[in-house]
């Protein structure tokens, strides 16, 4: 009797385990679509501005002049360069993930850093006529991996471009 009940209790722990581990499968498996969704999200948008840009140029029918040619360049290549970013990104979470991501850290200008990120930005903030205003001393001297708060920094700052209206003006402090 007492042989058969705990043999029972154990079935129904069993049973009561596999449930747990079915529910959490299928949220890990929700997680992991929810997540390839957003990343082919985010490519799709670079890959359109490339082949939107690449048809204007190749097509014999829209005449294109030298600045509109410019333009269309500078939005492959910004296109490019952010695709190039995702790409890093996902691999620096892989490494993140996997515990193999060395951080570099050192002392540099965060003020310069953020003048870069503003430059990197430039053609899209000229296209939604922004400008960005860096508040602050002239150098900030901060310890971090530069590259690491670099893409931190240019992915706030592409936020705030994509989701600010056109005509507005950005603030870094």
């Amino acid at each position: 009797q007492k042989a058969r009940s705990d043999a029972e209790a154990a079935r129904l722990a069993i049973q009561e385990s596999e449930l747990r581990l079915r529910e959490e499968t299928a949220e890990l498996e929700g997680l992991r679509t929810n997540l390839l969704a957003l990343i082919a999200h985010e490519f799709r948008t670079p890959l359109t501005a490339i082949r939107t840009s690449v048809g204007l140029l190749q097509d014999p029918g829209v005449p294109v002049d030298h600045t509109q040619e410019e333009r269309l360049l500078g939005a492959i290549s910004e296109s490019a360069i952010r695709m190039q970013r995702l790409v890093t990104d996902l691999v620096d979470l892989a490494k993140f993930r996997s515990g193999n991501a060395r951080l570099q850290v050192r002392r540099f200008d965060a003020t310069a850093l953020a003048n870069e990120a503003v430059r990197a930005l430039a053609g899209l903030l000229h296209s939604k006529n922004q400008t960005v205003t860096i508040d602050g001393p002239k150098r900030t001297w901060v310890y971090g991996d530069r590259v690491r708060l670099g893409q931190a920094l240019l992915n706030l700052l592409s936020n705030a471009v994509k989701f600010a209206p056109a005509d507005s003006e950005i603030t870094i402090t």
